[in-house]
């Protein structure tokens, strides 16, 4: 504990602390990063199968939507 404080000394003392790795991603970005790209490769290869399947493009579009709605 110090015996005084010196409010003069303590004006040139920064009051929030910067972070040095806030430049860096944080876990969850690094961890979920591409994963907006493969569910619209997935939403794309589920259209294409629908598509296939039913031969119309209606329904191909209808099921992905509930597809996407459920995930």
């Amino acid at each position: 504990m110090p015996h005084q404080i010196n409010l003069e000394q303590l004006k040139q003392t920064p009051v929030l602390v910067k972070d040095a790795f806030a430049k860096w991603p944080s876990y969850t970005k690094v961890l979920y990063c591409n994963l907006d790209y493969d569910n619209l490769i997935l939403y794309a290869l589920l259209y294409i199968l629908f598509v296939v399947a039913t031969g119309n493009s209606v329904i191909s579009i209808t099921l992905v939507y509930v597809i996407e709605k459920g995930f």
